[in-house]
């Protein structure tokens, strides 16, 4: 008796396992739920992606409203110092954990693999509430609590900033002032120009809004030499994202800054997870290699 209702357990199990959608199945759909989308991994497999060791759910920071946590993805040689590059999420709500979404496991498990430690971590930059202040904290803590571990995790002081979507919001500073130790910035679809949003919604005052938009620095002629990695979608179905980053390109070439654009003509937002495509992949791959030549001088 007890044979048979393990056996009934792990075939229920065994049926749930296989009515879930494969991620070919969700970049099909016409319209994903946010949790499937953000479910999916990267359209671009690496070599030696079962390499990879993972510290996980390490406390960063302790806020009023609960602890911050990071995941750090270690390349396979971790005896070796490697340089780092922190992943940065958009906007999302308090009980959302975006570290442990599928886009930004694929993303730390494939630059680990490549050589390079990925740190992604959950911070407060929230929607439509802009915590922007918090969100630069956050991002700052993060990048502190490396520095101080960095002998026990084999970390260089190269540190590079990938921001994604509303996340693109926390590169803006650091265009401006840079670290020493942080020497390239990317962005992937970022928003660039917080010029449109408004603060009654966001519960942002106009100098926030200067200081978090990257048109802002640009325009005011205080970027820095700090070489940036700009990958647009050509779809972006995200009102205002690839406009802010036509005027931030605009504003970059005028001052001759160091950018290297890519574009995906018929990409969507997120398209690095949702258009499984040759463009995609060698978009990631060019990102890649743009790390690496940056972290690695």
């Amino acid at each position: 008796m007890k044979r048979s209702r393990w056996a009934l357990v792990l075939l229920a199990i065994a049926v749930r396992a296989f009515a879930q959608p494969s991620p070919a199945e969700i970049r099909r759909k016409e319209a994903p739920s946010f949790a499937e989308l953000v479910s999916l991994p990267l359209v671009y497999q690496a070599p030696h992606l079962d390499a990879v060791s993972v510290m996980r759910d390490l406390v960063y920071r302790k806020t009023p409203g609960g602890d911050l946590r990071m995941d750090i993805y270690l390349p396979k040689n971790s005896r070796r110092d490697h340089p780092v590059a922190f992943f940065i999420h958009g906007g999302v709500s308090p009980d959302e954990h975006p570290k442990d979404w599928g886009i930004y496991r694929s993303w730390g498990r494939t630059v680990a693999a490549s050589g390079i430690i990925a740190v992604v971590f959950n911070q407060r930059l929230g929607y439509p509430a802009r915590r922007y202040d918090e969100g630069l904290s956050d991002v700052r803590e993060a990048m502190e609590y490396v520095r101080s571990r960095k002998n026990d995790i084999h970390a260089k002081d190269a540190f590079c900033l990938v921001a994604f979507s509303g996340g693109g919001t926390m590169l803006a500073p650091f265009l401006s002032e840079t670290p020493t130790d942080v020497r390239c910035l990317v962005g992937f679809y970022p928003v660039l120009d917080t010029g449109d949003t408004n603060n009654r919604e966001a519960e942002v005052t106009d100098e926030q809004r200067r200081k978090y938009s990257a048109v802002a620095v640009a325009a005011s002629g205080q970027l820095s030499a700090v070489p940036i990695f700009i990958a647009r979608a050509g779809h972006d179905q995200i009102p205002g994202v690839k406009e802010s980053i036509d005027r931030f390109l605009a504003l970059a070439m005028e001052k001759d800054a160091n950018v290297t654009f890519v574009n995906h003509p018929t990409g969507l937002h997120g398209f690095d997870t949702r258009n499984d495509d040759p463009r995609s992949r060698e978009i990631i791959v060019m990102a890649i290699d743009f790390l690496r030549r940056n972290l690695t001088k």
